[in-house]
């Protein structure tokens, strides 16, 4: 079967040593490395490299692809890489599940090797990425096949062999289970390659000045030229090959124009190399000549069961595809079951792909639980006592960015640390109904947060601008926006988003988003006491709830005296300690009560007089009206205590 049925991924190549039009070489392009899939990513199997391709560890000390004490994990090596100018590699091991098909692709190779290498890409159909040269390929799937393969310009690995990746895309396909395939592929690397005799000698066909102008002209023409010109007592190293090393890659590159050995001999003996005495004795010329010849015949053997691999390959991607249809490929129920299981950010709540809504009806406190989620997943921390997988977020504020630096500083207060380096807090005016608005938002966190996990839009309403909710056309294309920005970014897109006017009435708006999500939380309020329980759960469970309450925190006062607070998450994990904090809160209530009535029904008397009349001692009184002030209940000025709005509204007057 011809391998050129289909177009080809690679360029063609029409005559030995023609230059290729290729990818250029990508050397540490540190903004593509977030196209590495993150299957790869999560496991602490990374080492970086220099130009000559040298594994190191972050210390500066080389690193070993069977030693794991040597490895790193992905982020801490992306960091060394970029300030040292470094490439990043994966190291294979036999501990995790992948295998990687390294594509060897220069400038001279035979374009019946490019046609191979393409029917590969097109049949394993899965991630695949240049190589740091630019002209080479990757080719990521899951599948051992134990000890490492080599054969012509195909090399396939599953184990100690570290490889350099680039992030430079050439099917950005999720890590595939080829597992038959490769089998498939290794039967035939394997085939026994039998005892090669030398190819046999023939009359000369062109005159030396021929062989020469094509041999002088060819792509690797600067190696042929070294070697012709060579002075092996000075030149050894800069060739890095010994005396018959040197003779003998000579001699291939010349036998490659000739089948006549006296043309060959006669060619060789011009050169530099050709004029050392070694060179001229007759016991080294024959045993160089047939090894040179017995080279080329294992070359056609690979060149035969190259196109082998090469046509079955063909064949497989033929009876894949469906008759007539090119686009739609099934897709096969093994590969399906041997798919890895389901990540989550938070385990049977929050997956690690996909859609996921948070909704609610105002003053529910969706921001602040949201923000509270975020950042617990930015900290890798536990929520609500279930354990997070960290990563960076990428937060969309549309609707209160103002009221934002009060609660970052009420978080800190009370939670400790924000995490400013894996929290990017964007303040746009996102809208989904301008052309261009989603791929600047992807390019713009693949450039400052290339690692990114998760993106919350908080409020899917203010994102959607001029939008009918209600229809299914205008929230069809809302639907649209998200997917491609979960797509092209491989995370997860958080949506804030309101309830109906109705508490448990569900989400507003057309029925079509709830369709589309994996996940959706509900929140409600009773009260004091929150809830947020899994509205939609497609792949975790559906049972989950937990309460809470937002806990007012004091900020201080603005320049004009008035009192500043913003609130944070607080869990409820036991609902008698709730009740019990309810009826505590409702007796605090009532005592400020009474307080705020005696002020302001006696506003000329002195703060003891007020004391007396509550029946407080002192230092009592002092400690409450303060305590009153800073919840911007009373406010004070010399020596006259006055009661604010929001004092005047808790006794309704």
């Amino acid at each position: 079967m011809n391998s050129l049925n289909h177009t080809p991924i690679l360029p063609q190549q029409t005559t030995q040593g023609s230059q290729a039009p290729q990818q250029t070489s990508i050397i540490n392009n540190s903004n593509l490395w977030a196209n590495i899939p993150e299957e790869l990513k999560e496991r602490a199997q990374w080492v970086v490299a220099d130009k000559n391709k040298t594994p190191y560890q972050c210390n500066g000390y080389k690193a070993s692809p069977t030693d794991p004490s040597t490895w790193t994990d992905f982020n801490t090596a992306c960091a060394y890489a970029k300030k040292h100018n470094f490439n990043i590699g994966y190291v294979l091991s036999t501990n995790d599940p992948f295998t990687c098909i390294d594509l060897d692709i220069k400038a001279d190779t035979p374009q019946e090797q490019c046609d191979r290498a393409s029917s590969i890409i097109k049949t394993l159909n899965s991630y695949t990425e240049y190589s740091q040269s630019g002209k080479g390929f990757h080719i990521w799937v899951y599948g051992n096949i134990g000890k490492g393969l080599r054969r012509d310009n195909v090399e396939i690995y599953s184990q100690e062999r570290f490889i350099i990746c680039t992030g430079n895309t050439l099917k950005s396909e999720p890590i595939k289970y080829k597992k038959d395939i490769l089998d498939n592929m290794v039967s035939q690397l394997q085939d026994e390659k039998g005892k090669f005799e030398p190819l046999p000698d023939q009359p000369q066909i062109e005159s030396d000045d021929s062989i020469m102008e094509k041999a002088w002209n060819a792509g690797n023409k600067e190696k042929f030229q070294a070697l012709w010109f060579a002075d092996l007592d000075n030149d050894s190293e800069a060739i890095g090959l010994d005396h018959s090393q040197a003779d003998l890659s000579l001699i291939q590159m010349l036998a490659f124009y000739t089948n006549n050995n006296d043309q060959l001999i006669r060619l060789w003996h011009k050169s530099n190399l050709g004029k050392r005495i070694k060179a001229n004795r007759k016991d080294y010329i024959e045993s160089t000549i047939r090894k040179a010849r017995q080279n080329q015949a294992h070359d056609e053997y690979e060149a035969n069961i190259g196109k082998k691999i090469a046509d079955n390959l063909l064949a497989r991607y033929n009876a894949q595809k469906p008759i007539g249809i090119n686009k739609f490929i099934p897709t096969n129920l093994l590969d399906v079951m041997n798919r890895p299981p389901m990540e989550w950010f938070v385990q049977g709540v929050l997956p690690k792909k996909g859609l996921a809504t948070i909704y609610g009806l105002p003053a529910t406190g969706k921001s602040f639980l949201m923000l509270d989620l975020l950042f617990a997943i930015c900290k890798g921390e536990e929520w609500f006592g279930m354990k997070t997988k960290q990563s960076k977020v990428a937060y969309i504020n549309l609707e209160d960015i103002h009221g934002m630096g009060n609660r970052l500083r009420a978080y800190q207060a009370r939670k400790g640390s924000i995490p400013i380096h894996d929290f990017l807090n964007y303040e746009i005016s996102l809208n989904f109904k301008e052309k261009d608005h989603v791929e600047e938002l992807i390019n713009s966190i693949k450039e400052y947060a290339p690692n990114c996990g998760l993106v919350c839009i908080d409020t899917l309403a203010q994102s959607a601008n001029g939008i009918d909710e209600n229809s299914s056309t205008d929230m069809g294309m809302v639907i649209g926006k998200l997917k491609k920005l979960s797509s092209e970014l491989n995370c997860l897109v958080l949506i804030v988003h309101h309830s109906g006017k109705i508490q448990g009435s569900g989400m507003r708006g057309h029925s079509s988003l709830l369709g589309a999500v994996d996940c959706a939380i509900e929140i409600s309020s009773n009260g004091s006491t929150k809830k947020w329980n899994i509205a939609k759960s497609k792949n975790g469970a559906n049972d989950i709830e937990r309460q809470f309450h937002l806990e007012p925190i004091p900020l201080g006062m603005d320049e004009d005296g008035n009192p500043i607070s913003s609130a944070v998450v607080t869990p409820v994990i036991d609902i008698q300690a709730m009740n019990n904090h309810n009826k505590i809160l409702e007796d605090q209530n009532e005592d400020e009560k009474r307080i705020l009535q005696v002020i302001y029904d006696n506003p000329n008397l002195l703060q003891r007089n007020w004391g007396d009349l509550l029946e407080f001692e002192k230092s009592k009184m002092s400690r409450k009206k303060n305590s009153l002030i800073e919840k911007g209940y009373l406010t004070e000025n010399g020596k006259t205590v006055t009661l604010t709005p929001k004092g005047l509204d808790l006794i309704k007057i």
